[in-house]
């Protein structure tokens, strides 16, 4: 018996046709799937190398470049996302991105053959299906990132004060009240820096007349002596407005005043729960967390309130000078938070340092930022049990206990944690509000902040009110990036450290050249005891 040769119209044969010919079509849908993972990776599987290599190099090198810059330079790629324009700039970007990896893959699909073979109806249908998946896949990480970018963009134009005109206003340039002590040389406390700089109008009002020439007389003889041409007016040129952080920084500090109002739904108003100033030193790389008493009595009257308060002091307790400031809120012209605004011109003249700016949040936004960063893990020195008010709508007053030890703590637990004076003092709520606050500084790592990016513009959105001007926020947070979590002290200006007295009903009176002298301490002297030092755990000093 003799083998058959195989012929032509073999079942083996067309079999292995069949293959042959539907082999290309699937070579080339996966190349097509690589080319959306990466541009040009699809080129090189159907074999054109060279077009391959050339479509993949430009984003390699300018994905190179960017993570060389961001691995250098690591607040450089934090910078470029506070600032609108840059934001502009990504927005163009990510759409060209897009379409150049859309054109890799059309252009793929033409040299793979893919448009020009004929199928049946149901193979053109199947086909047409997985490139829309393929689209799909090439489109949603732009979408999502075009997203992203807008809702960034809309945040920061409306949480922060945006132009130069939104600098503090000039009511706020207040010369702070300064106690000068051997240990707090005068030089290190320079007058507020907000002062307004007037740019002179484009029609020259306020400039020195020209001199006015007499008009020329006729004559038949030329002149003996070179006729003078008039004296030109120079231009004037306008004094450029400086840089807010500039500005702020002229004295070589940076003074933000913090401040959590106890609003809340039910409530008739906001007192000031938590006061809170943090200063960083640019020339001794320090920064401080000062806590004042929010029952401190007799502080210094702000500018504003001076004349109806001949006696020079504010006769009712530190927090409710905020609710004065929110009720006279016309003694502020232009002033994004009037209450925080009345505490910023007292607390300057307290602390011997003038406020840069301010930040406000109440209950309800406390709650919703820490939950969007995840919650905050403390160490409890001793347990603390309280009633929480609601601190947002819908919600009823609620008994929390926290133990000692290690807690990680939601948004409402560390709201009852730092407002509890339930068996304690507002002295040692005072250290328990710094100590979350450094808490959450700590943990607040740059790759779970972009992953809860979302939840905490949410949170923050509303919730917090600031005169920061935007175009002052990079450098701000260039800023904080170079104070380490080690170089910052904690101090609270409890009694009878820092009083001087005590007024009717038991509320201490506030000792401004101790104050002033432990503010200068904390900020240029390396030998502060430990005591006030920002411990590595939550805990406070009994």
């Amino acid at each position: 018996m003799g083998c058959e040769p195989v012929g032509r119209s073999s079942p083996l044969v067309s079999h292995t046709a069949a293959i042959n010919q539907r082999s290309p079509r699937v070579r080339a849908f996966f190349a097509a799937l690589l080319t959306v993972l990466w541009p040009g990776i699809g080129h090189l599987v159907v074999g054109r190398w060279r077009r391959g290599l050339t479509v993949a190099m430009l984003p390699a090198l300018v994905l190179g470049v960017s993570a060389g810059r961001v691995v250098l330079f690591p607040a450089w790629g934090i910078m470029m996302f506070l600032r609108p324009g840059t934001i502009a700039l990504l927005l163009l970007a990510n759409g060209a991105l897009f379409a150049y990896r859309l054109i890799a893959l059309l252009d793929l699909a033409r040299l793979s053959g893919l448009w020009h073979r004929q199928r049946p109806t149901w193979q053109r249908l199947v086909w047409a299906g997985g490139w829309l998946v393929l689209f799909l896949l090439l489109a949603l990480p732009h979408v999502m990132v075009g997203y992203g970018l807008l809702r960034w963009h809309r945040f920061l134009t409306a949480t922060f004060p945006t132009g130069r005109t939104t600098a503090l206003p000039a009511s706020w340039s207040t010369a702070p009240v300064l106690l000068v002590t051997p240990a707090m040389p005068r030089q290190r406390l320079s007058p507020t820096p907000f002062t307004r700089m007037v740019v002179p109008a484009e029609d020259g009002a306020g400039l020195p007349p020209a001199r006015e020439l007499a008009p020329p007389q006729p004559t038949n003889e030329p002149p003996a002596t070179p006729t003078v041409p008039p004296t030109a007016v120079p231009t004037p040129v306008p004094t450029p407005v400086p840089d807010p952080l500039a500005v702020a920084l002229d004295d070589g500090r940076l003074v933000l005043l913090l401040v959590g109002t106890d609003a809340g739904p039910g409530r008739w108003s906001a007192r000031a729960d938590t006061i809170i100033v943090a200063v960083a030193d640019i020339r001794t790389g320090r920064a401080a967390l000062f806590g004042v008493p929010r029952n401190f009595v007799r502080l210094p009257i702000p500018r504003e309130f001076a004349a109806d308060y001949p006696q020079g002091y504010w006769p009712d307790l530190a927090n409710a000078l905020y609710t004065a400031g929110l009720q006279r809120a016309d003694r502020f012209p232009g002033a994004v938070d009037p209450g925080a605004a009345a505490l910023a011109s007292s607390l300057a003249q307290l602390l011997g340092l003038p406020i840069d700016y301010t930040a406000t949040v109440d209950m309800g936004g406390f709650v919703r930022v820490v939950d969007a960063l995840g919650g905050v893990t403390i160490d409890v020195p001793r347990p603390v049990a309280t009633w929480l008010s609601p601190p947002l709508p819908g919600e009823d007053w609620r008994y929390y206990e926290i133990p000692a030890g290690r807690q990680h703590l939601d948004g409402h637990q560390a709201l009852a944690y730092v407002r509890s004076r339930t068996g304690t003092s507002d002295y040692d709520r005072m250290q328990r509000q710094r100590c979350v606050l450094a808490a959450l500084y700590r943990q607040a790592e740059l790759p779970a902040v972009l992953l809860r990016l979302p939840q905490i513009l949410d949170a923050v959105q509303g919730a917090v009110r600031t005169n920061v001007p935007l175009d002052a926020l990079p450098s701000l947070v260039e800023l904080a990036l170079t104070i380490e979590p080690t170089a910052v002290v904690t101090v609270g200006f409890t009694p009878p450290t820092y009083s001087r007295g005590w007024a009717a009903g038991g509320y201490p009176i506030p000792d401004p050249a101790r104050i002033q002298e432990a503010v200068e301490r904390a900020l240029t002297d390396e030998t502060v005891p430990p005591a006030e030092t920002l411990p590595t755990a939550c805990a406070w000093m009994p």
